[in-house]
């Protein structure tokens, strides 16, 4: 990561001087993120998302601006979080979240102080929690979690 942002600096100062963005692959051929980021997927499955995305999505690009990297280091949204007061929240946390550790994400749903819920869904990833086959239980637990919110009836639960 650390070259990553060392290249963060120079496409930022190539970019004052009118230059356009730079971009990476999110996921290389070989399923590798090249700034070694973890999203939770074994290397053959992303490696054949990337084969796969060609054939589903031919005009989707498998890329981001350099600068995303930068701004997903920098990026910090708990202290933010204190101005929640009484609005419901739902942490959807993966079990196995390599790029947010699950133990973190806990810790800051237990320091908010308003209705909540957690669900720790077993055997996801940060990044296929959405996916199948989890996802029709990720689903319902929103849905259920939208549902007792939009009748104020959420109250602090914990499910693992």
């Amino acid at each position: 990561m650390e070259k990553v942002l060392q290249k963060c600096i120079q496409d930022r100062a190539s970019q004052v001087m009118g230059n356009p963005p730079f971009y990476v692959p999110m996921l290389n051929a070989s399923g590798i993120n090249p700034a070694s980021l973890d999203f939770g997927y074994e290397r053959e499955y992303a490696a054949e998302m990337v084969r796969r995305g060609i054939q589903v999505a031919p005009n989707h690009k498998n890329q981001t601006t350099i600068q995303s990297y930068h701004k997903l280091v920098m990026w910090n949204p708990w202290p933010m979080w204190k101005h929640l007061g009484s609005t419901p929240v739902l942490f959807l946390v993966p079990e196995t979240d390599r790029l947010c550790p699950p133990d973190v994400q806990i810790r800051h749903f237990e320091s908010l102080s308003g209705p909540k819920r957690l669900h720790v869904q077993i055997g996801s990833g940060h990044m296929d929690i959405v996916e199948e086959p989890q996802a029709d239980v990720v689903f319902k637990v929103f849905l259920n979690f939208v549902h007792d919110a939009t009748a104020g009836t959420i109250v602090n639960e914990i499910n693992r």
